[in-house]
């Protein structure tokens, strides 16, 4: 068995605790000592700059991880070596994740190509230097599978301009707006982002840090409830996948969440925070747990720069 010491062990003690549960601990440690590198192959290097938006997940001056996108002509992320990915675009003033838009904190990223299913993930530390230009030093690079990702075309607007579209809130008294609902539960694809129980510390173990991950499935796969409390949940389940368990095991031992809906219907954007669990028990045959959060914060901009379309035939 791996030594839970080991500084090079690509897994921390939350994931770990999942491998072990579903008994392939050996497995998965052997598999992610493998795949997950310390720097972009070439093939990650080629891909970012073929994007027109990359997710980014971080963590506000409190340690609450935010999940936000970053967007701009394709080749807006692209990387000058291997360790480094550097970031042409930036966050707008009034993005609810512009907390955590700060020099040294750590920041995941995950590209990916909806038209290809193609899905890269880099976990390190965002670097702005004093002109504002933001890099990431790569601590973690590796692909993820390209289950449960529906194909569509993904294109950036030239021109279009925040101030057009103003934040407003989608959260009252404990209850989301009928708007934010009816984005949720029509949605195909969100993207959570967390983070370790040590992320925000000076030295930080190589499988420490902060993640954003997708989560997709059938439209209405996401359901919108409310606790004892009256409080707005949202309910999911965690279909199989590559057994890194990397959000779960981030759930597992700091359960603050950030979630981002992207609306391909209205070219809107829904951001949500809140406190995640999992249960395992009185589950259906496609899942073996569910991830509740019940939710602290929602955040809406009627429209972005991202315009959405059905895949084109041609693409493979």
């Amino acid at each position: 068995m791996p030594d839970a010491d080991d500084t090079r062990a690509p897994f921390h003690a939350g994931e770990r605790h999942w491998h072990e549960a579903i008994g392939q601990r050996d497995a998965v440690d052997a598999m992610g000592r493998r795949v997950i590198r310390d720097h972009m192959p070439q093939q990650h290097q080629e891909f970012f700059p073929l994007l027109p938006a990359v997710l980014i997940g971080l963590l506000d001056e409190l340690g609450n991880p935010w999940a936000t996108a970053l967007c701009g002509p394709p080749g807006f992320a692209w990387a000058p070596d291997e360790h480094t990915l550097r970031l042409d675009a930036r966050l707008s003033a009034d993005d609810p994740a512009i907390g955590g838009w700060r020099h040294g904190v750590q920041a995941g990223l995950l590209g990916l190509q909806h038209h290809t299913r193609r899905r890269n993930r880099l976990n390190g530390t965002l670097r702005i230097d004093a002109s504002g230009t933001a890099t990431i030093g790569v601590r973690q690079s590796f692909g993820n599978c390209p289950r449960h990702i529906e194909p569509r075309e993904c294109a950036f607007e030239t021109g279009w301009q925040a101030s057009a579209s103003p934040i407003q809130s989608a959260w009252e008294a404990g209850e989301l707006t009928s708007e934010a609902c009816a984005v949720i539960l029509r949605a195909d694809t969100f993207f959570i982002a967390s983070s370790s129980a040590s992320a925000t510390s000076n030295e930080l173990a190589s499988s420490e840090g902060v993640d954003v991950s997708h989560r997709g499935g059938p439209a209405g796969f996401v359901q919108v409830g409310q606790d004892d409390k009256g409080q707005a949940v949202l309910s999911w389940p965690d279909f199989p996948g590559n057994r890194m368990f990397n959000t779960l095991g981030n759930i597992q031992v700091q359960p603050r969440v950030g979630l981002l809906f992207l609306d391909v219907h209205s070219g809107g954007w829904l951001w949500l925070q809140g406190k995640a669990s999992i249960s395992t028990s009185g589950l259906g045959p496609d899942a073996e747990r569910h991830v509740h959060v019940c939710l602290t914060q929602a955040w809406w901009r009627p429209s972005g720069p991202l315009r959405w379309s059905a895949a084109s035939q041609t693409r493979s």
